[in-house]
């Protein structure tokens, strides 16, 4: 089949080129430092995720290219919403070398978002499944359409902290999104996503070799963004509340995060270690058990979710139940780990003074 083929070669290509930049960009002196807002501690090169981006577009084009030559066709993404995802990969790569001022990086980022809106026609009803979605009018339906993509996009970014991180929940939100939308748009996207995050897992897993950087996280959280308006067999408003549901351990904590932040009057555009994710990490877990425990945590809501939609969709509200719940656990089990590691660093002071007395 023309898509398994269109992976493997999404699967190779990803993965050499990962490979590739890892040593181009090390000898380039293209190094993320570490600092005291780090979660790494060894200088590692960063802008990995250009090869996510590039073999995510060749594989498009070899599927439309396939598609030409074998008389088939295929719901793609239209010229509108290329031209944002490189708008916004490009942004992201400028931006991992020298740091772009907020407000310029965010009027990119709403010229992107407007772009898929021309495209696509917005949300159109309220994000929420029927009878709880509601008809937009048309300023709010571009408002709120900007809007998400901006916030998933920039979310996507912050939370890209940790090795393997921002590669998993791609591959965790692309098999979701394939199973729902499994015979149009969405499968494509989603195993086509899949394929590139899993070659540059290779490269990016603990101990990473390479970072995804803005260019790669910015990237993909662009393209999960718009992928529910490209649907082929879903509507838009089910569409986007699914992919709120399969990004929910990256949005509820990205969003909660920049709340807190908010409230506290810090900047939130400015690098920090609050996350629920790195408060775990710096509590003393590794990076590939924090990722593995939230993104087992993600495809269990995931697979919820997707049963309640192709059994009963009138249950498909709850569940927010399930994910606020999950939420709350996640809140409660990374504030235990603080605490037991404050108590653990406590009793070795505790030992260290006693010896030199």
């Amino acid at each position: 089949m023309i898509w398994i083929a269109t992976c493997i070669f999404v699967f190779l290509l990803s993965a050499i080129l990962t490979g590739g930049f890892a040593s181009w960009f090390k000898k380039k002196g293209i190094i993320d430092l570490p600092n005291e807002r780090s979660s790494h501690v060894n200088p590692t090169p960063r802008g990995g995720g250009a090869a996510i981006v590039i073999a995510l577009m060749a594989g498009y084009a070899a599927l439309n290219a396939a598609g030409w030559a074998a008389g088939l066709s295929f719901d793609l993404p239209g010229p509108l919403f290329w031209t944002g995802f490189l708008l916004i990969a490009a942004v992201g790569f400028i931006d991992d070398r020298v740091s772009l001022p907020p407000y310029l990086r965010f009027g990119l980022h709403f010229i992107a978002a407007s772009l898929v809106y021309y495209e696509t026609g917005g949300l159109g009803a309220f994000p929420l499944p029927k009878p709880f979605a509601f008809e937009l009018g048309a300023g709010l339906n571009y408002a709120l359409t900007v809007f998400w993509i901006i916030a998933v996009l920039n979310i996507y970014n912050f939370l890209d902290g940790i090795d393997g991180y921002a590669g998993s929940q791609a591959i965790v939100a692309g098999l979701s999104m394939a199973a729902l939308d499994y015979n149009g748009a969405g499968f494509l996207a989603g195993v086509l996503v899949v394929s590139a995050a899993a070659g540059f897992l290779i490269y990016n897993w603990r101990p990473a070799r390479i970072f995804m950087g803005d260019v790669g996280s910015a990237a993909l959280g662009f393209l999960l963004a718009c992928a529910p308006l490209y649907y082929s067999h879903i509507e838009k408003n089910v569409g986007i509340f699914s992919m709120g549901i399969f990004l929910w351990f990256f949005l509820s904590d990205g969003a909660f995060t920049i709340l807190r932040r908010l409230l506290k009057g810090e900047k939130i555009w400015v690098a920090h270690r609050s996350h629920l994710y790195q408060r775990l990490a710096i509590a003393g877990f590794s990076h590939d058990k924090v990722t593995v425990w939230v993104m087992s945590a993600a495809i269990l809501l995931n697979a919820v979710f997707l049963i309640l939609y192709f059994v009963k969709p009138d249950l498909m509200i709850g569940i927010l139940a399930l994910a606020g719940i999950d939420y709350g656990v996640y809140h409660y089990c990374v504030k235990k780990a603080q605490r037991r590691g404050l108590m653990e660093t406590e009793i070795a002071l505790t030992k260290e003074r006693k010896a030199a007395v």
